[in-house]
């Protein structure tokens, strides 16, 4: 009974600590960039949590699937909660009305719950496949989406193909494996190799932003940056982009599971309790920037003469306006207001600078000083 016990605080224990940083960085997100020490927090906190928390999903989901038939009842629960959400974070970002095929584009932190609901229909095929067969099925699969353009975020597709080896991972790995594998000293080199990667950060801000767009999920091949000579955007240079954010990501994973505590703590209590934060948190987050003059108020940028970010556009046509100062967006104001998930849209004032107003959908790249990039979001498994 007592490792039951154990067994249990060590996986609440991860999604206590993960949904601590999904919370942090969607409350920093409009302010992070101005700030240091939260630009370099913000990109490393997504080199890792999100592939973590798909994996711990897939080590939860033997379920899906058993005795040749679907859990259908959580399949519609997903995508019931997930369009749900998706409703209440557009309604409050004031775009529900004007802009109702919005529901279709989860750019947003709703997207992982209609990703589960993808994944869980996933597992009748890799029930069939053995393990190893399965995991290279899905890396395929996940290399194969980057070809694609499809950030647009509709019906989560590319997200959910882009992170599908992590949930293949942990649906056939069992826990108790995974508890023995926490107890390896050999995953202190886990540890050593992600401080170096976190050190690359702290002394070159510029240090990510070769592979950095992949590292989302939504972003096509196209996205990546030059390395070694390869050119930026072009495949070979997105497919390698690809494969180090996967490296980066199970190493970073390996090192957090040697670092979590074992034992029943608070960290604990928020693990339990994860679905109930994600839901809420955002939704709170989507109201003080929409509703309310939180993120106007000097003091919520945290400023510690960081450097001023540059918010740039990449439109999905060339005809463009010509760039001019922009007021605070209220809700509604934008073609695809879902700020600050994968749209373009400003920082908060004081931060407000001159962006370039386009045409039609407004896509944000990501700036020289830091990450930018979609939120992500945790459930309850």
């Amino acid at each position: 009974m007592a490792g039951a016990r154990e067994r249990i605080a060590l996986f609440d224990n991860i999604k206590g600590l993960l949904i601590i940083l999904v919370v942090a960085a969607h409350f920093m997100h409009p302010v992070h960039n101005d700030n240091e020490a939260l630009s370099a927090l913000f990109d490393i906190t997504y080199l890792f949590h999100m592939p973590l928390f798909v994996f711990v999903s897939g080590l939860f989901a033997k379920s899906a699937y058993r005795d040749g038939h679907l859990n259908w009842n959580r399949i519609i629960s997903f995508t019931v909660l997930g369009f749900a959400y998706q409703t209440a974070l557009l309604a409050i970002n004031g775009v529900l009305i004007e802009h109702p095929g919005r529901l279709l584009l989860f750019t947003s932190a709703p997207w992982y719950l209609i990703g589960m609901a993808w994944w869980y229909l996933a597992t009748p095929l890799l029930a069939r496949l053995a393990p190893s067969t399965g995991v290279l099925v899905s890396v395929a699969i996940a290399f194969a989406s980057g070809f694609f353009d499809l950030s647009n975020g509709l019906l989560a597709i590319s997200r959910s193909l882009a992170f599908l080896p992590y949930f293949a991972l942990g649906y056939y790995l069992k826990p108790a494996a995974l508890e023995q594998l926490v107890k390896r000293r050999v995953l202190w080199l886990a540890v050593a190799g992600a401080a170096a990667i976190v050190s690359l950060r702290l002394v070159d801000v510029h240090a990510y932003d070769w592979f950095f767009q992949m590292v989302y999920g939504d972003n096509p091949f196209a996205s990546a940056g030059a390395v070694a000579g390869i050119p930026a955007g072009s495949p070979a240079a997105g497919a390698i982009a690809k494969l180090v954010t996967m490296g980066i990501a199970a190493l970073f994973s390996l090192a957090v599971l040697r670092l979590i505590p074992r034992g029943t703590s608070h960290l604990t209590t928020l693990g339990e309790r994860t679905l109930q934060i994600y839901v809420l948190h955002r939704l709170i987050r989507a109201a003080l920037t929409f509703r309310t003059p939180f993120y106007d108020l000097r003091v919520s940028s945290i400023r510690s003469g960081g450097r001023r970010s540059s918010w740039r556009s990449q439109a999905a046509s060339s005809s463009c306006a010509r760039s001019r100062p922009s007021p605070r967006p209220s809700p509604g104001s934008w073609p695809n207001a879902g700020y600050p998930d994968n749209t373009l849209t400003t920082p908060p004032a004081p931060l407000w600078g001159r962006v370039t107003l386009c045409r039609f959908r407004y896509k944000r790249t990501r700036p020289q000083s830091g990450a930018l990039g979609s939120a992500y979001a945790i459930v309850r498994w």
